[in-house]
C-alpha cells in the first residue's frame, strides 16, 4: 500500500463517523471574551484521554485564553493517583481554532505538537468541539457553565464556572444533551475540590 493510499485511510477513519451523525446544532451565539477563563469538569463522557488504566482524571480543569480574533489557546489539567497516595498532575496544551465565525460555536480544537501534521489534521477535519448548550452570565460577565460535544457523540463534557452547579442548571444540561443524541447516563463526574465561598 502507497503512504498516499494509506494517508488517505487515515483520514477516510477519523472523519467518517462525523459524516454518519447527525449534525450537533450549536447554540446561535458565543461570545468568546465571556468564554475565555477556567472551568471546571463538572461531567464528562468517558473517554481515552481521562479514563485510561492507572488514570482516572480528577480535579479538573480547562482555561481558555484568545490568540487572536479566530483562536484560541487551551490548557487541559488534570490530576490523577499514581499509587496509593502520590498526586500527579497531567498538562496537555493545544489550540482552538474558530470554524463557523457567525456564530463562534463551532471549534477545532487539537493538542499535536508538531506543526505540519497540525495544519493537515486542521485542514481536513471538521469541527470536534461543538458548545451546544451555555449557561447565563455571571458578575464578572462570564458564561456559568457550557455544554460540548463532538459531532459522533463520543464525548460531551458540562464545564461549570464553580467546581458544583445548581440542581436546576444540572438538569437543564441533563436535557440539552439528551435531545442532541448523547446517553447522559453514561456521564461521569470527576471528583473536584470543595467550593470556596467568599
Amino acid at each position: 500500500m502507497s503512504l498516499k493510499s494509506l494517508f488517505f485511510l487515515v483520514i477516510l477513519n477519523f472523519i467518517s463517523p462525523i459524516l454518519k451523525a447527525e449534525a450537533l446544532k450549536s447554540v446561535e451565539s458565543l461570545e468568546l471574551k465571556s468564554y475565555l477563563g477556567l472551568w471546571h469538569e463538572y461531567l464528562r463522557l468517558p473517554n481515552q484521554f481521562e479514563d485510561k488504566e492507572g488514570k482516572f482524571c480528577f480535579d479538573v480543569t480547562a482555561e481558555y485564553y484568545l490568540m487572536s480574533d479566530e483562536s484560541l489557546s487551551v490548557k487541559n489539567t488534570c490530576h490523577f493517583l499514581e499509587g496509593k497516595n502520590l498526586t500527579k498532575e497531567d498538562v496537555a496544551i493545544g489550540r482552538a481554532v474558530i470554524a463557523d465565525t457567525s456564530s463562534n460555536a463551532r471549534l477545532k480544537v487539537e493538542f499535536i505538537p508538531i506543526p505540519i501534521l497540525r495544519d493537515i489534521v486542521r485542514w481536513v477535519s471538521e469541527p470536534n468541539y461543538i458548545v451546544i448548550g451555555l449557561g447565563e452570565k455571571n458578575s464578572n460577565g462570564q458564561y456559568s457553565w457550557s455544554v460540548v460535544g463532538s459531532p459522533d457523540r463520543k464525548y460531551a463534557w458540562v464545564l461549570s464556572r464553580k467546581p458544583v452547579l445548581a440542581k436546576e442548571d444540572i438538569e437543564l444540561t441533563r436535557q440539552i444533551l439528551e435531545k442532541q443524541g448523547f446517553d447522559y447516563e453514561k456521564m461521569i463526574r470527576p471528583i473536584q475540590p470543595k467550593p470556596t465561598y467568599k
